[in-house]
């Protein structure tokens, strides 16, 4: 399991109560999009996962209840056994990956500097399709596997 400070600030237990998987109740494997979403997690604990889903260190995180709260812990590899009342798990080569829309190539060409005009012309989409979605996502939070916006 990573410290404290090599998940970006996520909360994690450095001792927790440990049980094999098969015994976890329900304990889902999700993508980013749904980890960060469909748990309840605080705009500022969604930032910090965010942070920690980037850093490619990270295998594994695992979001668990702690008494009344969701906390999560961050793996560098696939541990023998999972934090007591995982409920969920985000892992980074879990499933194939995600296929992206040809504008949110453009737009992956866009953050690595190259003009939305040229973005678009090497995808091959029309330029406004590239400009109407990078507005779209200006001071949005944005999931680093596909690209998309995070509500």
């Amino acid at each position: 399991m990573l410290d404290h400070a090599e998940t970006g600030g996520v909360e994690t237990l450095h001792h927790p109560t440990l049980l094999h998987p098969a015994e976890g109740d329900d304990m889902k494997s999700l993508t980013l999009h749904q980890f960060l979403i469909g748990l309840g997690w605080t705009e500022s604990m969604k930032n910090k996962l965010i942070e920690t889903s980037d850093n490619k260190d990270v295998m594994h995180i695992a979001a668990f209840k702690n008494g009344d709260k969701l906390s999560a812990s961050a793996f560098s590899e696939t541990p023998e056994e999972w934090p007591e009342n995982t409920i969920a798990v985000w892992s980074r080569h879990a499933g194939p990956e995600i296929k992206k829309s040809k504008t949110m190539e453009a737009l992956d060409l866009v953050d690595k500097g190259m003009t939305r005009y040229a973005a678009a012309k090497q995808i091959g989409i029309s330029e406004s399709a590239v400009h109407r979605a990078w507005h779209r996502r200006q001071g949005k939070a944005i999931c680093p596997t596909c690209n998309q916006i995070i509500p």
